[in-house]
């Protein structure tokens, strides 16, 4: 699939919800949901690769760009069910960031980015992922190292929008973030201790690459954790929802497998080309006109995985680039 069609099917009708946040998941019953996160994801793939996202006629994307300002505006951070989720809120600051970086800055964008920054600092110096009480027990609610994704909304937030201290502040969070067990048993080449979900795993390679790239954190091989991924890749070419545990009936997951070609593209590319080659056919079959499935038996199309498969495409055809990572 070409990463314009899914840049369609992305600012599709189907896909975009009466309050202007893009739909994360849909399925044929009709079913699904918006979400934020997607939204911000969204509008980083159009900032950052605008050829496949030409010509938005509707004004789709400045649609989702009002939409992360407005709740930037109204509760200074980004969430879902009244609460401010960290990851959340430095996605929509990325999001924000590169947008005023393609379309340029106002005064309402400003605003907003500084109002993030805020929170995201706020939130840090707390050590909490999720505001309020008696949280639901998910990985994503939980302090953890897939925080490290956070950093692309840190360094996409202009100098003069950030708050006293904040990249200091930010580093130190991240060095915490490292110090756990289980990140560093998969940069030594090893299997965590306990299960971990894919998914955030690769979010925390994802924000260790790029925290090294910016001098936030001192450099560490990422080659150990690579193989990891490929001892983890299953014989159709897709990774596995838990680092342990799966049985081989359960199926392999398309966000957790075009994030893992994304690594792999980063790392070395010629040394993983089997591995990124058969992750490829894997994301070619569940990929159609629909949209990509959530995994190959599944009739959830999810959009994080198809703005995270189009940038595949794009670095396919090109240079992988960190600093470029969604």
């Amino acid at each position: 699939m070409r990463p314009e069609a899914l840049a369609r099917w992305l600012l599709s009708e189907r896909m975009s919800h009466p309050d202007g946040w893009v739909m994360s998941w849909y399925n044929g019953n009709g079913t699904g949901f918006s979400y934020p996160e997607a939204s911000a994801y969204v509008l980083s793939a159009a900032s950052t690769m605008p050829e496949f996202f030409k010509p938005d006629v509707s004004g789709r994307l400045n649609e989702i760009a009002h939409a992360l300002i407005g709740a930037a505006a109204a509760s200074g951070g980004i969430g879902k069910d009244g609460r401010i989720h960290l990851f959340d809120t430095a996605l929509a600051a990325d999001a924000l960031g590169r947008w005023a970086a393609h379309r340029g800055m106002d005064e309402a964008l400003d605003s907003a980015l500084a109002q993030l920054a805020k929170t995201i600092q706020r939130m840090a110096q707390k050590r909490i992922s999720v505001t309020g009480e008696r949280l639901p027990e998910r990985w994503s609610t939980q302090v953890g190292p897939y925080l490290l994704k956070i950093v692309q909304g840190i360094l996409a937030i202009p100098d003069e929008s950030r708050p006293e201290g904040f990249l200091e502040h930010m580093s130190a969070f991240f060095k915490q973030l490292t110090e756990n067990g289980h990140l560093n048993d998969v940069l030594d080449r090893r299997l965590p201790a306990d299960p971990m979900y894919t998914h955030s795993l690769c979010y925390a390679l994802e924000g260790l690459a790029r925290c090294q790239d910016a001098g936030l954190l001192s450099p560490r091989s990422l080659e150990g954790a690579a193989d990891v991924l490929c001892e983890l890749q299953r014989p159709d070419g897709g990774m596995p929802r838990f680092t342990q545990g799966d049985s081989e009936e359960t199926s392999p997951m398309s966000d957790s497998t075009a994030q893992s070609m994304r690594l792999w593209m980063l790392i070395d590319r010629s040394r993983y080309k089997s591995n990124i080659g058969a992750a490829s056919e894997f994301l070619e079959r569940i990929v159609d006109i629909d949209g990509p499935r959530y995994t190959i038996d599944s009739e959830d199309r999810t959009s994080w995985s198809a703005v995270f498969y189009m940038q595949v495409l794009h670095w396919l055809s090109g240079e992988a680039s960190i600093r470029e990572l969604i």
